[in-house]
């Protein structure tokens, strides 16, 4: 049977925004959020986004500590600089793998400096794979699809059985006629679970008293039970165990052996009944001795055939047609089809309830089988001793007794349309039928009779969304009633559901990730003032702006100040070294005019605006001059210069 039975007008205004406590994770992990879709996606998005930058953080704190661990005083080959320098200046993992496996690469044919760059290689990669999977699973915090939301219980009512009268029982049957077929102008909601479970036992003994002289077989009954269905977690009732009852249904369906009987009927005019009315009371129905069981509630089905044709030989019991074949002239021509043996089947369900506590021992946390009006009233006079939790269930279980229809209900309300089998038939005439189609519709009927539990229990929460039913049902008169229908759970598509635990940790790990990067550089180089000092140096040295400095300081550019901090300065003014283009595969820094004596040679070569890197400048000192000219590495290198000049 599908979920989607219950019909609502406006969704909106039927679910409750904001917190709640979800019972079935507990009152801490059970923290519930709920949004609207758009707020959700919001939330969704910046949680994306933090999980994110707290992995750059991250990444910060193990980069700094692997930096630290490796740095050496000791004068350092260019990978081990290399090294440190990708460790400083690369702001989340992937960039550090990324730079780290191509300076593996680079120096591939030295294995002895690849191997140094080995284990912040793996840490790099290990740090992004974690983070990446936290990623994920950092959206498991949210459920947007079936997730599990609280409904407004404020227009909760139960019908009110003693207003009914005859001349409105069809508006009723049209209601439910409508709920069960699940005919949809408007949204649908979904219950908690989509089917609720049952077992099936087929040939069991008859279990009426006179299976002998009744019963066409005495082992040929089926027994379906929905076991223990849980008010939490199977009916949605949200609340905490010590509130919570449990609620068994037993329907055992055996088959009839029709014998001749007779009785006294008054005939009156020879006319047809058919458009009259009659009103006849229950109370008065008298079942004959084979059928009087005190503790059951007994519901007799009679299927009339009427001269239904067959269009195959049924061997089924209920609708057995064995009769013909037979010619019959049809529209399509004339076609042999197959009779009914008899032109009514019968055929019988006991049905028994339970309720139970679960928080009693379990000697007497269960009623015994019984009819439901005597089990509920049963199970409310000595299983729910404390007074709330037995207001809480007497609320809750008139939904079950008022709203809920059983196995009598769906045969009378709907008639044939209840049937499968009437999904084969046509206006010519019956299909094919299994050996065990009358197992099949009872099956089938139990099945209707566990989603309308369902349903009754969420109407129950929703009030009527008929508004000419309004005047059947009745508010909730207790605190506990009215805390009943306000803790009413369904399964959205269009509402999105956050679990607060999961957002406090997932904030709070990643708020004190991020306040650790920030402040771990500087307690760490506070704490080795005195021992150490060379690693926090290393630290702000190789940061980018820091390299940046020290390059220019090496050819005596500028001014610098800030040494160590992490935006060093120059005094206003100061021109930086350029790159001297002349060797396109090895370029290098070359320093311009200092600022100082700038003024004193715009005379000689023309205005500031004139001057490139590129261009011969006079430097102040012999030692500035010689950064300017390329100084020999080798006796060859010198005596190629010696020549040029001679040339």
């Amino acid at each position: 049977m599908s979920a989607r039975l219950v019909q609502v007008a406006q969704k909106d205004q039927l679910v409750r925004l904001g917190l709640w406590t979800n019972w079935s994770q507990g009152s801490v992990a059970g923290l519930t959020l709920t949004t609207t879709i758009s707020d959700g996606g919001l939330l969704i998005a910046f949680i994306a986004l933090f999980v994110a930058f707290a992995g750059t953080c991250f990444w910060t704190i193990v980069s700094f500590a692997i930096h630290q661990i490796l740095s050496r005083q000791d004068p350092q080959q260019a990978v081990y600089h290399q090294r440190q320098a990708i460790l400083r200046n690369s702001d989340t993992s992937v960039i550090a793998f990324w730079k780290l496996l191509r300076l593996s690469w680079s120096w591939r044919k030295q294995t002895r400096f690849s191997k140094r760059t080995l284990i912040p290689l793996v840490i790099s990669a290990m740090t992004f794979g974690a983070f990446s999977v936290a990623g994920i699973f950092s959206s498991k915090v949210a459920v947007t699809r079936g997730g599990e939301i609280l409904i407004n219980g404020d227009q909760c009512a139960t019908l009110k059985s003693s207003l009914f009268t005859t001349e409105n029982y069809g508006l009723l049957q049209t209601y439910m006629t409508s709920r069960i077929r699940g005919g949809s102008r408007e949204s649908c909601r979904t219950f908690v679970r989509s089917n609720l479970p049952f077992t099936v036992a087929n040939n069991i003994e008859c279990p009426l008293p006179g299976k002998d002289r009744i019963c066409s077989s005495t082992k040929g009954a089926v027994r379906f039970d929905s076991g223990y269905l849980n008010s939490h977690f199977d009916l949605g009732i949200n609340s905490p165990p010590s509130q919570r009852f449990l609620y068994r249904i037993i329907n055992e369906c055996p088959q009839f052996e029709l014998k001749a009987s007779s009785m006294r009927v008054f005939l009156h005019h020879q006319t047809s009944r058919k458009h009259d009315t009659h009103t006849s009371s229950a109370n008065t129905y008298n079942p004959i001795p084979e059928l009087l069981i005190p503790n059951a509630d007994v519901g007799v089905i009679f299927l009339e055939t009427h001269d239904t044709p067959f269009f195959s030989r049924v061997n089924d019991p209920w609708f057995s047609a064995q009769r013909g074949p037979v010619n019959r002239s049809t529209p399509m021509g004339d076609m042999e089809v197959y009779l009914s043996d008899r032109p009514i089947s019968v055929l019988a369900c006991v049905q028994q309830y339970q309720f139970c506590n679960p928080n009693l021992d379990a000697n007497a946390s269960c009623t015994p089988p019984r009819g439901i009006f005597e089990a509920a009233k049963l199970a409310a006079a000595t299983i729910f001793p404390e007074a709330q939790q037995r207001e809480m269930f007497i609320w809750s279980v008139m939904a079950i007794t008022d709203m809920a229809s059983d196995f009598n209900g769906f045969a009378s309300g709907l008639g044939g349309a209840t049937l499968l089998a009437s999904e084969s038939f046509t206006p010519l005439g019956q299909y094919a039928l299994p050996n065990n189609q009358w197992e099949l519709e009872v099956e089938h009927m139990f099945k209707l009779t566990l989603a309308d539990l369902q349903r009754a229990i969420l109407d129950h929460s929703t009030g009527p969304r008929l508004v000419d039913l309004g005047e059947f049902h009745s508010p909730p008169a207790t605190a506990e009633g009215r805390s009943v229908c306000n803790n009413q759970k369904i399964r959205s598509d269009s509402f999105t559901s956050f679990n607060v635990l999961g957002l406090v940790l997932l904030f709070a790990m990643g708020g004190m990730i991020m306040i650790t990067a920030a402040i771990l550089p500087c307690a760490v180089e506070r704490s080795q003032r005195h021992k150490r000092l060379f690693a926090s140096l290393e630290w702000i040295t190789n940061d980018t702006l820091q390299l940046q400095r020290l390059a220019h300081e090496a050819v005596r550019a500028g001014t610098w100040e800030c040494a160590c901090d992490d935006y060093p300065r120059t005094r206003e003014g100061d021109l930086l070294a350029c790159l001297d283009l002349s060797n396109l595969k090895h370029p290098m820094l070359r320093a311009t005019i200092p600022s100082k004596s700038l003024d004193q040679e715009q005379h000689i070569y023309g205005s500031k605006d004139d001057k490139d890197c590129g261009s011969t400048h006079t430097f102040e000192s012999t030692e500035e001059s010689l950064l300017g000219h390329k100084i020999p590495h080798s006796p060859l290198d010198f005596e190629q210069m010696f020549a040029s000049s001679l040339g």
